[in-house]
């Protein structure tokens, strides 16, 4: 019978400073925050609203940074929520030096990044997008799912702790 290959070394350890701070904060890839929203879920925005502030800020994002992310994942999820009948999956993870964000829903229809505010007076909407796009993001990319619908991704540079 074939012997059993020997198991990988293990370490572990409880001595303070050995926490791989350093790592932490040079290292970004690992950080991610999924949510899945129903259908027409707008009650949830404000909770993920908090909870991506929450994520953000122990990150070690600053803070008027991350109210700017805070602010394009609103609209974005609002947008995906106003104009879907299917589900939206919010996706933000930090990878190397920059902050991605990715809202994807069942949508086949391109958003309008350039029109300004609808004339309804009792539902004004329709500014956050050409806002996100000029302003708060770096990059704004739409990608289409043929048959399924689309995923908006939008990316902002983390800034480095001199430029804080």
């Amino acid at each position: 019978m074939p012997e059993r290959p020997a198991l990988p070394a293990t370490q572990t350890t409880n001595e303070p400073g050995a926490c791989p701070a350093a790592c932490l904060a040079s290292d970004r890839s690992w950080r991610e925050l999924t949510a899945p929203l129903a259908a027409d879920d707008r009650a949830a925005v404000s909770a993920l609203r908090h909870l991506a502030h929450s994520a953000l800020t122990a990150w070690g994002v600053t803070a008027e940074q991350a109210e700017d992310v805070v602010v394009v994942l609103s609209e974005l999820v609002t947008n995906a929520l106003r104009h879907t009948d299917g589900p939206t999956r919010v996706r933000l993870r930090g990878h190397a030096d920059q902050l991605i964000l990715d809202v994807a829903d069942t949508s086949l229809s391109l958003p309008d990044f350039e029109t300004g505010p609808d004339d309804d007076e009792d539902q004004p909407h329709g500014f956050g997008l050409a806002l996100i796009a000029s302003y708060l993001a770096e990059t704004l990319m739409v990608t289409q799912h043929p048959e399924c619908g689309k995923t908006v991704t939008a990316t902002f540079t983390i800034k480095a702790a001199a430029e804080r």
